[in-house]
């Protein structure tokens, strides 16, 4: 019966019957029984197809891979100084500023350290036509909590005088007093907001145009950057003769 089949078969058909039979593959090479019957067990054909290193996958797996490279260390922070010539507080530092008498802030300068996170201060004041002294003035509570929006003006006509801040390493930021100072017959007005005088980690140089006078100080804090922006609340002032 068996011979009877195979010579119904066509002859290709034939030719797979009979390498079958043998072991060898019809398509060519040898069959699947063949080459797992001459596998020495140790993966060492399949690592001759792999690679030219004839490494076997299972010994490839005991390879070290080395650890990666530690990050480098930030950059220190210069001297407060360095960063900013004339400043008056140090990285960190709580400071308090006052102006002379009859004076009014009207140049804030700063520089910004990313490792510290904080800012360096500097600033600078202008005498008030007429004015030889301020009689009345008053020191603010905080303005602004740490991370929190400052938004502060000083009432009752006065203008700013001077500036107490504190630094938090926790929080990354500074929260702020502010004087604010005034005599008798003066008044503001064409009051204007400035816009931000600084970018994030940037040095800011702001300074009052020769009639305007700085009366408040606005900013917010941004967590990523660890820093703050800042822009002011400036006018003008006639006395009325009071």
């Amino acid at each position: 019966m068996a011979q009877l089949v195979k010579n119904l078969l066509p002859r290709r058909d034939k030719r797979m019957l009979e390498g079958i039979k043998s072991g060898s593959s019809p398509f060519g090479g040898q069959s699947q029984r063949y080459r797992h019957d001459n596998d020495d067990g140790l993966g060492t054909s399949v690592g001759r197809h792999r690679g030219s290193s004839g490494l076997s996958p299972r010994r490839s797996l005991g390879r070290l891979v080395p650890p990666p490279s530690p990050p480098e260390p930030p950059s220190p922070c210069p001297s407060h100084t360095s960063a900013l010539p004339g400043a008056i507080n140090s990285w960190d530092q709580t400071f308090t500023f006052e102006c002379p008498g009859g004076q009014v802030v009207s140049n804030v300068r700063s520089a910004h350290c990313s490792t510290a996170e904080d800012r360096v201060w500097r600033f600078e004041c202008k005498s008030v036509p007429g004015v030889s002294s301020f009689p009345e003035h008053f020191w603010t509570p905080w303005v602004n909590d740490f991370d929190g929006v400052m938004d502060f003006t000083c009432p009752f006509n006065s203008l700013v005088t001077g500036f107490k801040s504190e630094h938090s390493n926790s929080q990354e930021d500074r929260r702020w007093k502010v004087q604010c100072s005034k005599t008798a017959g003066m008044v503001t007005y064409n009051h204007a907001l400035t816009p931000y005088q600084n970018d994030w980690d940037t040095a800011m140089d702001y300074t009052t145009a020769q009639d305007y006078y700085l009366r408040g100080i606005h900013g917010y804090q941004s967590d990523h950057h660890g820093d703050r922006r800042y822009r002011f609340d400036i006018c003008k002032l006639r006395m009325d003769g009071c």
